[in-house]
């Protein structure tokens, strides 16, 4: 009589930075309201999939948790929100416009204007009731750094919500002064100095992250170096492990993700590509505040 023996299979292991990793990046998900939110800045070299990682965490929450989230884009730039995860539909989004702000949206390949479907808003509260839970919610107000009065009368709504802020520099930028820097410290100070305790979760990007005010750069509870990333004094990821990531575009690239001392390395999966022959942007030519560098 023969005897056939099983081989015995076990779980990959994972590696202690692969398993803070993973306990990092779930908190950014986690809705504790004796933990509250969190503020994470995700930073990396131009094409790093910086947009990518923060969609990613936009289209998670909106699948999963009920509560809004909103995005804040840059002026001049493609609309990040038109980018598509591989093989599947782009994110549903949903523009509103502030009354008598002068914002078009250009089509980048032929010049030309475009008509998107968006909504008008006088108020912080009629952006909050023309918002909507299974779509990203993304406000013009002609000056980005009204944002930083958004996120503080979000904060007054009750309940959890996210914001995504792309290009966080040009909202809080390191090198300014005057009425701007006492903003930016307004908010560095009492408006994130809070969030968290208020059920709001905050995920911005930036190429380099010393291109932020430091004053909102030491609120942040968590940060993500991607491959080409410049890490700062606020973390104990050194340059050289950043400088190893592996950046795989197909796969997903390698970061390392920072937290209370602790970090981790963690891989991004899902891709966000640009939609063919399409790349939008929005144009305004407000001038006011968030020039002022004096």
């Amino acid at each position: 009589m023969s005897v056939t023996f099983k081989p015995i299979t076990r779980p990959p292991v994972r590696s202690k930075q692969k398993l803070l990793g993973g306990q990092i990046i779930r908190r950014i998900y986690k809705r504790n309201i004796n933990e509250g939110g969190t503020f994470t800045e995700i930073t990396g070299a131009p094409g790093a999939a910086k947009t990518s990682v923060m969609l990613s965490f936009g289209n998670k929450i909106m699948k999963n948790n009920d509560e809004l989230v909103f995005w804040s884009s840059s002026y001049g730039s493609p609309l990040q929100f038109f980018l598509k995860l591989d093989n599947k539909p782009s994110i549903k989004y949903n523009i509103l416009i502030k009354k008598g702000m002068d914002i078009e949206f250009w089509d980048r390949y032929e010049n030309k204007k475009v008509n998107l479907t968006v909504q008008e808003f006088d108020t912080f509260e009629e952006v909050y009731q023309l918002s909507v839970k299974d779509k990203l919610n993304c406000p013009f107000f002609g000056d980005r750094t009204e944002w930083m009065k958004f996120i503080e009368f979000l904060m007054s709504k009750g309940g959890w919500h996210t914001v995504l802020i792309d290009e966080i520099s040009e909202l809080t930028p390191a090198d300014t002064g005057g009425d701007v820097l006492k903003r930016i410290r307004y908010f560095a100070n009492h408006t994130l100095g809070q969030s968290r305790k208020c059920g709001l979760t905050i995920v911005c990007n930036t190429q380099s992250t010393t291109d932020t005010a430091h004053q909102v750069r030491k609120k942040l509870n968590i940060r993500i170096f991607l491959p080409g990333a410049k890490v700062d004094k606020y973390t104990r990821v050194n340059q050289k492990a950043v400088d190893n990531l592996n950046e795989d575009h197909i796969n997903g690239s390698q970061a390392y993700i920072s937290a209370s001392g602790r970090f981790g390395v963690i891989r991004f999966r899902d891709i966000y590509k640009p939609v063919p022959g399409l790349s939008i942007e929005a144009r305004t030519s407000f001038k006011g505040d968030m020039y002022d560098t004096k």
